[in-house]
């Protein structure tokens, strides 16, 4: 992409407490979530910067929305546990 021809802006960004507030979950569940690649897109505009945009969250609130409890499973699978240890937790022993 040429300097002539921009992006759209995507508008503010969010540091991780304001993103995590933004979509109702504690921050450590949102830095688990960027670990795993189960949440929001972000943006690392910085060695220990993380900033989060107002659509890519609404995308992936969007993308979570469901009409019934029973669809909430379907949406998007969960990170499987690792079977090579007692409780699917690694370095545990049993």
């Amino acid at each position: 992409m040429s300097k002539s021809e921009s992006r759209p802006s995507l508008g503010p960004r969010l540091r991780t407490p304001e993103a995590a507030k933004y979509i109702g979950v504690a921050e450590s569940t949102l830095e688990k979530m960027r670990v795993t690649g189960t949440g929001p897109e972000f943006e690392k505009p910085a060695d220990k910067v993380v900033v989060y945009s107002i659509p890519a969250l609404e995308e992936y609130l969007a993308q979570r929305r469901a009409r019934s409890t029973s669809e909430v499973g379907k949406l998007r699978p969960r990170p499987r546990r690792r079977k090579d240890t007692p409780g699917g937790l690694p370095g545990r022993k049993g």
